[in-house]
């Protein structure tokens, strides 16, 4: 059933150009759940699902899509026109083993200053760090106002972005948390959130993470790296999932913690109609 591979979800397309996003636009949209460790490398693979574009919706997502090689960029069909990101690694973590034993992972110079932040936060926290993870209802809609603090004063807002509020929106939380699919984790200090991570899950083993900012007044402590490490840490004692896929994206933290990584592309089936066809077909152009 069409129910059981895919679920709704809103997305923001932002055609650039010479590298710079040129505008916004909000698009209701359908997203896989298959995760990307049960997908084949042949990007082709998922495109007869879609012979028939699904009601409702503009636009349907592969977020991570394996591939070999790099795909055609824009290909144009009946029913749906295809728009492929360039290659990127897909980071994650294998959360089968201990803690300790992931530890070992980094080499000794990686520890150390992975440790020696936690150990300076720690310190700046008056020797206990503070931070809380939440999953339940009302602790979510806790969480979504934090983080949306959080987000003010983080890059993702102060460089001119849409923030967290903007891009997660409240809705989708809490429908996902209802089903134990949506979780979130915040980092203190001197009762201020300073850091945060919202994570998703669309099946027991994989946890996605999805969403992450810190207060650009802590930089100096990173709070991202040791909101990163306390939920690491809990993730493997908990033992629920088998894997944290850190997403798309060649932000340094996602190399530094992954244990494994999988070249794939972000894949948009946009519904094909006059609207987008000029839309794909001049983003193509400008970024030729």
């Amino acid at each position: 059933m069409f129910e059981d591979l895919w679920e709704p979800e809103t997305v923001f397309v932002r055609p650039t150009f010479a590298g710079r996003p040129l505008f916004t636009l909000k698009y209701r949209a359908v997203t896989l759940k298959t995760p990307f460790t049960h997908l084949s490398d042949n990007v082709d693979d998922a495109a007869p699902r879609l012979k028939r574009f699904p009601d409702r919706a503009e636009v349907a997502v592969v977020s991570a899509q394996p591939v070999a090689s790099q795909p055609k960029r824009l290909v144009f069909q009946p029913h749906w026109i295809r728009s492929t990101s360039s290659v990127l690694n897909r980071y994650y973590v294998d959360l089968g083993s201990s803690f300790p034993d992931y530890l070992k992972k980094f080499n000794a110079k990686e520890r150390y200053n992975l440790l020696s932040r936690v150990k300076k936060f720690k310190e700046l926290s008056g020797g206990e760090i503070r931070w809380q993870e939440y999953w339940t209802v009302d602790q979510m809609e806790q969480f979504y106002d934090l983080a949306a603090k959080v987000s003010k004063k983080s890059w993702h807002e102060t460089g001119g972005g849409p923030g967290f509020a903007k891009t997660i929106p409240r809705e989708l939380v809490l429908a996902l948390v209802k089903e134990g699919r949506a979780r979130g984790y915040v980092l203190f200090h001197q009762g201020l959130p300073v850091a945060h991570i919202y994570c998703r899950a669309f099946n027991d083993e994989i946890l996605v993470h999805t969403y992450t900012s810190y207060d650009e007044g802590y930089r100096r402590y990173a709070p991202g790296m040791v909101l990163n490490y306390l939920m690491l840490e809990s993730l493997f004692v908990e033992a629920k999932y088998r894997y944290l896929d850190f997403g798309l994206g060649i932000l340094s933290y996602k190399a530094f913690f992954a244990t494994h990584s999988k070249p794939c592309v972000e894949v948009l089936y946009f519904r094909r109609n006059l609207k987008n066809s000029v839309l794909l077909t001049t983003q193509a152009l400008l970024s030729s």
